[in-house]
């Protein structure tokens, strides 16, 4: 936990954003209404809302923040002459549950999001040909792939089969998956209708 001395006249708005600035390297100009919020990781592309923080300041400033891409997170409260109470340590830990819970649900909500629209996608898609740019420069064949105009779709299952994300090829070569979909655990399997006929699996 960060404690940061609360003299008279500080602005605990200040402290928790230094703090945060210290730990995260993140600038923020911090709302404290016990709610969650989230701002960029500088330490990746822009957008990507990996950081998030909560703050109190009714009774004891206090707070949390941290960052979901690196798993790292801080409890917050500013250092008063006086001893925390057993009601405002239970308060900071609550906040840290709450964030971790809204992280959760946010996370599974990606992934359900993120799989109906690759179910949709993938079903409009028609196979793919080796004419498409990317196969025909790399000099492969679709293997089962599929494609939506110029983009080439490669499909990402879980241990169950269930297609669960997408990856896309553009003509260029530029590739991305569906944002906020499941990626570990996940796999592509090239060829796999073949599989039963080949005898050998190579991984």
């Amino acid at each position: 936990m960060s404690n940061t001395p609360l003299a008279a006249g500080t602005d605990p708005f200040r402290l928790f954003a230094d703090a945060i600035y210290q730990d995260l390297g993140a600038p923020v100009s911090p709302i404290a209404d016990g709610e969650l919020h989230r701002f960029d990781d500088p330490d990746t592309k822009r957008n990507n809302a990996a950081c998030w923080y909560v703050l109190h300041l009714d009774g004891l400033p206090a707070g949390a923040y941290g960052n979901w891409r690196t798993g790292t997170s801080y409890t917050w409260r500013a250092n008063t002459d006086r001893e925390i109470t057993q009601a405002e340590r239970e308060r900071i830990n609550s906040v840290v549950r709450v964030a971790r819970q809204k992280r959760l649900q946010e996370k599974a909500k990606g992934y359900m999001d993120a799989q109906q629209r690759a179910g949709v996608m993938w079903r409009q898609a028609v196979p793919a040909t080796t004419a498409h740019p990317y196969l025909a420069a790399k000099g492969i064949y679709s293997m089962g792939l599929r494609q939506a105009g110029d983009v080439l779709l490669v499909p990402l299952t879980n241990i169950g089969g269930e297609l669960v994300n997408l990856q896309t090829i553009r003509a260029d070569g530029k590739k991305l998956f569906l944002k906020g979909g499941r990626i570990t655990g996940c796999f592509c399997l090239t060829g796999g209708a073949e599989l039963p006929h080949t005898g050998t699996v190579h991984i």
